[in-house]
């Protein structure tokens, strides 16, 4: 699963766990876990990212590690928070532990990272409301390396749904130069160091994920106590179908073997 699309809705562990429930998106790594060198020296957090803005330094002019613990450029996925959020991931129930999904797609769509599209939970949510979002390209990329074009992000109503037809259209605002980071709230300093991301439960009656201090699933709104018990009922009878039919197969096979 590419980390530019997808972002939790009932098929997260399928798309990005292939099954196993404990993963789970955690964020942008970028400058966090990964780090990327250009044929030059240049080094960014992520390979994907344009050079123009996202460059921490050269490692024929600074050490990788200088580089690593003092640019912003690098490690500004280590600093973001949900203050650094916009648009519909400000205000998004995974805004903590998604902080905006990939940056490289917010960033080149809209020319500021924190505020990303390509999201199933979004879609899921705003289809609720009948609306939906379309990225309409207004101008082709320039034959820069790294270059993108410029879209909008047309908001809609979804034909056929219930309301008053709406539209909104957000254009791409001028790129910025270099990631700025909101400073916290509480005064508190911009810290370097990593983070360790939430980790999520299931929600056994929606398969959406959830904090694990919840106890109402605040997207189906099922007692998620009751919804898990009722699981482990079905697991359970399930295993014991299962280990019953391999028991008669077995039994079968030594019958066979015995008459032969």
């Amino acid at each position: 699963m590419g980390n530019n699309i997808g972002y939790f809705g009932p098929y997260e562990h399928i798309w990005r766990g292939f099954g196993d429930e404990r993963v789970h998106w955690t964020g942008c790594t970028a400058g966090h876990t990964v780090m990327a060198l250009e044929a030059d020296g240049t080094v960014k957090g992520c390979p994907s990212l344009a050079t123009n803005g996202f460059a921490g330094g050269n490692v024929r002019e600074m050490t990788l590690d200088r580089i690593w613990e003092t640019s912003p450029e690098i490690h500004f996925g280590r600093l973001r928070s949900k203050e650094d959020l916009w648009g519909f991931c400000r205000d998004c129930y995974y805004a903590d532990v998604c902080r905006g999904g990939c940056t490289w797609t917010s960033h080149s769509l809209l020319g500021r990272p924190g505020n990303n599209p390509y999201c199933h939970h979004r879609v899921l949510k705003l289809q609720k409301e009948g609306l939906r979002e379309r990225i309409v390209k207004r101008r082709e990329a320039s034959p820069a390396s790294f270059g993108v074009g410029e879209f909008e992000l047309v908001m809609e109503r979804i034909p056929g749904s219930a309301g008053q037809p709406a539209e909104t259209v957000l254009r791409t605002p001028a790129r910025q130069d270099l990631v700025q980071l909101t400073r916290r709230s509480n005064g508190a300093p911009l810290t370097r160091d990593g983070r360790v991301p939430p980790s999520m439960d299931v929600c056994r009656a929606c398969n959406e994920y959830i904090y694990p201090d919840e106890t109402t699933c605040p997207h189906c709104s099922a007692n998620l106590q009751i919804a898990k018990d009722e699981y482990e009922q079905v697991r359970m009878r399930r295993e014991a179908l299962i280990a019953e039919v391999t028991r008669l197969v077995d039994a079968a096979r030594a019958k066979s073997t015995a008459h032969q």
